[in-house]
């Protein structure tokens, strides 16, 4: 099943043109890579590039292309949730249990609503050990032709080597 997974995002056409992009990514900064897309309340991981730091390739839960996490507790997921059109924002909302991952994991929907209306308006989002204890994380928007945002980009890494 999961190779069947993994076949399927490999013929996606948004894995094979960002894959040499978040290389590049990865080249210059050194840390982990992932592409993410919105699927319900999780994140759908497309692509993830593990850092190049020594002992540092495996930051946080082992994700990898196809691996899912919850959308509230992660920077790509927040992002992608605050570019949701309202009405679709606030079902999506009211489905979620907020549960704690990690020491700092939101789980009040009006601090994550106000989460997410900061994110609309500075246009980047970050997680600071939400989903994973000592593991930063800072996602951009990937947009359309129409400017419409359809997955993120993340950078990750672990609080010892990067700071807010």
């Amino acid at each position: 099943m999961t190779d069947l997974g993994r076949a399927a995002l490999n013929s996606t056409g948004l894995r094979e043109h960002a894959h040499r992009y978040l290389d590049e990514l990865r080249a210059r900064t050194s840390y982990a890579i992932g592409l993410g897309v919105l699927e319900g309340t999780e994140v759908l991981y497309v692509d993830r590039l593990r850092s190049y730091r020594r002992g540092r390739g495996r930051v946080g839960p082992d994700l990898q292309a196809g691996s899912r996490v919850p959308a509230y507790c992660t920077a790509m997921g927040k992002l992608l949730l605050a570019n949701l059109p309202e009405v679709q924002q606030l079902a999506l909302l009211a489905s979620m249990k907020l549960t704690k991952h990690a020491p700092k994991t939101l789980t009040s929907k009006r601090a994550l609503r106000q989460q997410l209306e900061e994110i609309r308006v500075t246009g980047f989002a970050v997680s600071d050990q939400e989903l994973a204890a000592d593991v930063l994380a800072v996602a951009v928007p990937v947009r359309d032709r129409a400017c419409e945002v359809v997955a993120a980009v993340n950078l990750v890494a672990d609080t010892s080597v990067i700071s807010l």
